[in-house]
């Protein structure tokens, strides 16, 4: 039987899953006469599971945007749990039809007609309307990165594709406008449904008049009133997942579950499954909840081998000197740039609380380094802080920064030209397409600029209006 590529793509768009990959599973399982969830280790179900990975992951490797490695760790995950438990309850239900009506074992060819209504099911109509799930919700994930770095200067607003093909639950939220803090957000930031076509945008604060929130929140769920349609009740952001987390795919409970992913009890097949998935896991996608040495060491796979070096020093040193202002703020090795914990005591997002930890590394004579690395719930953000003073100009600063980190601070100290810092800075995302954001610091205020932001055709405009604020 020809077996389609992974680049064949369906009558829909949606790529197709490997008919050789499906027959080899078929043949395996007929071999092992029987299916239990420790068997997902084999070579026949992974390779069933890589393929829908493979499939549902498409849409998050094609999106153009800058995505933060950290994000895509924790959505490729997610991605490959779903695939892991769709295999399990496929190998399940096919395993149902071994025998035949008199306790014997059917014939090959015979047992591989009667799954073909489990492989159309789940390979062909499920994985459909997933692979659309997947591109809207990937879509959605990352803009609320994006969205978050803005907090409230921006509103969201909710808005249907418009035609007659629009369900008539989800045109009830069209237009809901509401900043990204709002509660309504946590459950109805689209998509709501499988092949659901809805979307937000980010819209300037005041071009629409706000929703009442109550009443939005009430819409939304009715939009989602019945039991199938309450698993879309989550947002891909802020949970950083790509599939509903009630989806039946899943277990129903995760417990007190030390692997903290899903289990109703440990005996159970779901909870078996869940094991045997974590152990095929990969684990650079796994991220460790273990001391913060090793947490620290796996910065190596997000920014580069010099970077590495130092810091598998620094993880080998085990050196961590609180600092006496503060118990979440750490001096790495030697105790340099003074005053760093000053400027980060004050400073949003990068705040030392109790969910987050201030790594402040040693300035070495040779090699580029972050200044700084902020540890938040085990995702890792790193800093170059550079002091501009009368004698410096930011444009040669920010390049300094080139290579070295993905997120700058520039501490003003000096008056400063606001129509030249906003070409300088436009002109470094240009030139490193590595940024993620310059965060200006101006007496107590907090300025973020991101590539979004810079790019923007009213961005100077708008930066010299908050910058003489």
């Amino acid at each position: 039987m020809h077996a389609p590529s992974l680049q064949t793509l369906s009558a829909s768009g949606t790529p197709s899953f490997s008919q050789s990959v499906w027959d080899n599973l078929a043949k395996w399982l007929h071999g092992k006469k029987g299916y239990t969830p420790d068997m997902l280790t084999e070579p026949e179900p992974r390779a069933a599971i890589e393929e829908t990975r493979r499939i549902l992951a498409g849409p998050l490797n094609s999106l153009s945007q800058e995505i933060p490695p950290e994000l895509t760790a924790a959505l490729d995950e997610n991605i490959f749990y779903f695939s892991g438990f769709k295999t399990h309850h496929e190998l399940v239900e096919a395993s149902r039809m071994l025998k035949d009506d008199n306790g014997g074992f059917k014939p090959f060819n015979q047992f591989l007609k009667d799954v073909e209504t489990i492989d159309s099911t789940y390979n062909r109509n499920y994985l459909q309307a997933e692979y659309n799930f997947a591109a809207a919700a990937s879509q959605m994930a990352v803009k609320w990165k994006e969205w978050e770095q803005d907090g409230d200067d921006y509103d969201l607003q909710y808005r249907t594709a418009g035609d007659d093909r629009v369900r008539e639950e989800h045109a009830a939220l069209d237009g809901v406008t509401l900043p990204p803090s709002d509660p309504f957000w946590n459950h109805y930031l689209p998509p709501n449904g499988w092949n659901c076509r809805c979307t937000t945008v980010q819209v300037r604060k005041g071009k629409y008049p706000q929703s009442n929130s109550e009443e939005a929140i009430a819409r939304g769920q009715a939009c989602t009133a019945k039991p199938k349609q309450q698993i879309f009740r989550f947002n891909p952001g802020k949970q950083e997942k790509i599939f509903p987390p009630k989806h039946p795919y899943f277990p129903k409970g995760c417990g007190n579950c030390q692997y903290k992913k899903l289990a109703e009890d440990k005996n159970s097949p779901n909870c078996i499954a869940c094991r045997t998935l974590e152990k095929i896991s990969d684990k650079k996608n796994t991220r460790n909840k273990g001391d913060i040495a090793s947490e620290l060491s796996k910065l190596h796979e997000l920014e580069g081998k010099e970077y590495n070096k130092q810091l598998q020093t620094i993880t080998e040193m085990k050196v961590f000197k609180p600092h006496p202002d503060s118990k979440n703020v750490f001096w790495v090795g030697n105790e340099t740039d003074k005053d760093m914990p000053n400027l980060l005591a004050g400073a949003k997002k990068i705040t030392a609380d109790k969910d987050t930890k201030v790594f402040i590394l040693p300035n070495p004579s040779s090699g580029r380094t972050a200044d700084y690395i902020v540890v938040r719930k085990g995702i890792y953000k790193d800093y170059d802080l550079k002091t501009i003073t009368g004698e410096h100009s930011v444009g040669n600063r920010l390049t300094e920064s080139i290579g070295q980190t993905r997120r700058v601070v520039l501490n003003m100290c000096t008056d400063y030209n606001p129509r030249t810092l906003a070409g300088e800075i436009k002109d470094y995302f240009n030139a490193n397409d590595k940024a993620i954001e310059v965060l200006i610091l101006k007496g107590k205020r907090r300025i973020f600029v991101n590539r979004k932001v810079a790019k923007a055709n009213n961005y100077t405009q708008n930066f010299l209006k908050i910058w003489k604020k």
